[in-house]
């Protein structure tokens, strides 16, 4: 629920009973799995005016485990991964509400971490085998900017930085690694010109940092890609959308994988795609 006290400060809280019970069977082995949680949030919105406010918040999580690791074949049954987030900023309203801007700064930490057995369980034939170990942190900072530079232009850009970091693991050669795939610094934009009410063109960009898969030691190296739409707008009826996706067909990594088969994950070439929607079936 959201209760404002006054125009000055808003409370919001929530929460709820969470329970799973997991029960299979794969190649003869049972599979089980069970766990009741609570998982909520609490936060609270300061306004000392109108257009600037400082906001702050706590939350909790929990992630149930998949069933095919519930097995003692792949050293299960695991209990559910325990998580707690801390977050707090301000968001600030701009040149007539034309610009948006939205900082905040959060850590995160997470227990009982499943991560995949290099040794594929006991008997050594489970590729789905984990390991329930340890603590992992991640602290980043992120920054949101949206904007209207003139009445057809439109811009909205994001960056975030994450620290992660593996604070318990029953491999110490992997104490203070940065978890998977967790890129550092990752920026992107978008924008938007309109020529009329009916036809714009946009044009974005991402930037991923490198990162690593700790292990198996594994690098996925840093890209940037751009993407190039255009959307046509017929009697206030219909809406043509093209996109180019990745303009120059740039080879990158989005992630890497650590389990039967170790490598890096291809992302998408140079595609085109064609959208076409009904915005309304009645005529003007």
């Amino acid at each position: 629920d959201q209760i404002s006290f006054n125009k000055y400060f808003q409370l919001v809280a929530g929460g709820r009973i969470e329970r799973y019970d997991d029960e299979g069977v794969s190649g003869g082995d049972i599979l089980q799995g069970d766990d009741t949680s609570f998982t909520g949030r609490i936060g609270a919105v300061i306004k000392p005016v109108d257009n600037f406010a400082i906001f702050g918040n706590f939350s909790n999580s929990y992630v149930r485990p998949s069933i095919l690791a519930q097995t003692a074949n792949a050293n299960g049954p695991f209990g559910p991964e325990l998580g707690r987030q801390f977050e707090g900023g301000v968001k600030a309203e701009l040149i007539d509400r034309r610009l948006f801007i939205t900082a905040s700064g959060y850590q995160i930490n997470k227990t009982d971490v499943l991560r995949p057995d290099p040794n594929f369980g006991p008997n050594g034939n489970n590729f789905n085998a984990l390991l329930q170990v340890g603590e992992v942190r991640s602290r980043g900072f992120d920054l949101d900017i949206t904007g209207a530079i003139t009445p057809r232009w439109n811009l909205t850009f994001n960056y975030a930085y994450i620290d992660s970091q593996i604070l318990e693991d029953n491999n110490p050669n992997l104490i203070g690694m940065p978890l998977a795939n967790i890129s550092p610094h990752t920026a992107g934009f978008f924008t938007r010109y309109d020529f009329t009410r009916e036809i714009g063109v946009g044009f974005s960009g991402q930037f991923i940092d490198d990162r690593l898969e700790p292990f198996a030691g594994i690098e996925a190296p840093a890209y940037q890609v751009f993407d190039l739409s255009y959307y046509h707008t017929v009697k206030k009826r219909f809406r043509f959308d093209l996109k180019l996706e990745n303009i120059a067909d740039k080879e990158y990594a989005v992630s890497s994988l650590f389990a039967a088969r170790a490598g890096n994950f291809p992302g998408q070439p140079r595609t085109f795609t064609f959208g076409f929607t009904i915005l309304s079936f009645k005529k003007d």
